[in-house]
């Protein structure tokens, strides 16, 4: 059999590179010849042109237009064989068999199955990152999500379980709960009634001797403080019904009460500093040297620092100081300096006459200041 790249001419077979073996041609028959094969080779140079162009820019993105493009070239390609063999007809004038390129076919069935197994894997990633975005995670994560979801499924799973576990710890939180509660409640009782009859001798010097203080307990929700609602509750003349401390009081009333409170809370505690400020507000004459005074008596077990407008309460002080404010221009400046004797008079007597310090004010400065 002769090899395909010698032709079939004029009843017998020539080799081309032979050109001494090559018969002469009717003019018209070989420009005939060369105008089909030459053209039909231009349009096949022409479509793998494009072909290859289409895959350079990456234009066809999708597997059926990639598919589609492949299966062209196979077609084209065969088309070439055919239109060779149709230029070699017109001088043979016989059917000539051309064989079809093996290498070529299972090539581009090669190629064919490596676009579907690339389609195939960017579909899995377009469907990978769809998933990072649906759960706000890098496609990275997505293998350490699916642990953690797999993890919550199996608590999901055994959650009966966990949850009759969790009933049961539940009741047994709340039977704790409510015998502490009960304990609490057993214990403020007895406070209460402690701190009645303490606010009861507390009141007396501070001229309310007549005046009740009760502590009450009530009901509540329960909550991280127990099952009670506590209010201080006073009644400040004889027959009138007892309210809450912050609505019945008046401002003087409402100081003492207060004083009165510190000073039962406190008992016991000699370590303790109290700080009082202006809790002499709303009282005078002889109700503000009680306060003064038994200010004094608690001066006796710990330290007490008092802030006062009141010339009998610091009359009672062991030790007094004046704080002043002066401005400037940008800012203001507080002071605050320990007055010797001399100062101490004149600053309680400024006290009780205001701006104008007279003999009498003086006077009536020493009076108090020896009265202690």
């Amino acid at each position: 059999m002769k090899n395909l790249s010698n032709f079939y001419i004029s009843g017998q077979w020539v080799d081309p590179i032979s050109e001494a073996s090559m018969p002469v041609l009717n003019p018209a028959t070989e420009e005939q010849i060369g105008t089909v094969a030459l053209g039909n080779s231009a349009d096949v140079d022409s479509a793998v042109a494009a072909a290859k162009s289409a895959f350079d820019s990456f234009s066809l993105t999708s597997k059926a237009d990639r598919l589609a493009l492949l299966k062209a070239l196979k077609a084209v390609t065969e088309k070439r064989f055919e239109d060779l063999a149709q230029a070699m007809r017109i001088e043979m004038g016989a059917p000539i068999s051309m064989a079809r390129d093996a290498q070529a076919d299972a090539a581009i069935g090669h190629l064919i199955g490596f676009i579907e197994a690339l389609e195939t894997l960017e579909e899995r990633l377009f469907a990978m990152r769809g998933l990072a975005r649906k759960h706000d995670v890098h496609a990275d994560a997505l293998a350490d999500l699916a642990g953690d979801l797999e993890a919550r499924l199996l608590r999901l799973d055994a959650g009966a379980d966990n949850l009759n576990a969790l009933r049961a710890a539940q009741a047994e939180a709340e039977n704790v709960y409510a015998a502490r509660a009960a304990e609490l409640q057993l214990a403020r009782s007895a406070a209460a009634e402690k701190l009645d009859q303490a606010m009861a001798l507390e009141l007396a010097p501070l001229k309310m001797e007549r005046a009740v203080f009760e502590t009450r307990l009530t009901a509540a929700a329960a909550g991280p403080e127990g099952i009670d609602q506590i209010d201080f509750c006073v009644a400040t003349n004889p027959g009138a019904p007892a309210g809450p401390l912050g609505k019945i009081a008046s401002g003087g009333e409402l100081s003492r009460f207060l004083l009165a409170l510190k000073v039962c809370l406190n008992a016991g505690n000699s370590h303790a500093t109290l700080i009082f400020d202006e809790i002499d507000r709303g009282v005078g004459g002889a109700t503000a040297d009680a306060v003064g005074r038994r200010l004094a008596e608690l001066a006796q077990s710990g330290q007490v620092l008092v802030v006062t407008h009141s010339a009998q309460v610091a009359a009672l002080g062991d030790v007094q100081f004046q704080v002043s404010k002066h401005q400037t221009d940008s800012h203001t400046v507080s002071r605050i300096k320990q007055l010797d004797r001399e100062e101490r008079v004149d600053e309680i007597a400024r006290m009780i006459s205001g701006t104008q310090v007279t003999d009498a004010a003086r006077v009536a400065a020493q009076t108090l200041i020896a009265g202690r």
